[in-house]
């Protein structure tokens, strides 16, 4: 019986390999075509909402607000995060031409986001959080009017 099962399982992981095989042409894309993108400051403008979650100082964290971008490289955020602090921040960002977006924070945060090309939405993390204790953070904005 025991040998039975080694042989069907086998049997399975050679079927799955050969699948595998054959259907990796369709799992491989090519480069995406990156040329065809173009954004700038000015694919951010307008107000945005935001949603992040992590771990903030060892702690779990979340945090809600509104950015405003002005589309020449400054953004004014309102926020209200799970311990209990609100407030506004100033920072400055920067979009390459391929959509990924570089800001900074007056109170020390930094982060990247991926921006689709459109600017209605991106994701982000962040790559600075203020703290002595292990942070890590990320989000999803959206834009909500222009």
């Amino acid at each position: 019986m025991k040998k039975i099962a080694i042989q069907g399982l086998a049997s399975f992981a050679f079927l799955l390999s050969a699948i595998s095989v054959s259907a990796s042409p369709l799992l491989i894309s090519s480069e995406p075509n990156l040329t065809s993108v173009k954004c700038t400051n000015s694919t951010l403008k307008g107000t945005y909402i935001y949603r992040e979650t992590g771990v903030k100082n060892g702690v779990p964290y979340a945090q809600v607000g509104r950015e405003v971008y002005d589309g020449i490289g400054r953004v004014v955020t309102d926020f209200q995060g799970s311990d209990g602090k609100s407030g506004r921040l100033i920072a400055t960002y920067e979009v390459s031409a391929d959509c990924v977006k570089k800001a900074v924070y007056s109170d020390g945060k930094s982060f990247t986001a991926y921006i689709s090309p459109d600017g209605s939405k991106w994701s982000y993390v962040m790559s600075n959080v203020p703290g002595d204790e292990p942070s890590a953070l990320s989000g999803w904005e959206m834009k909500v009017s222009d």
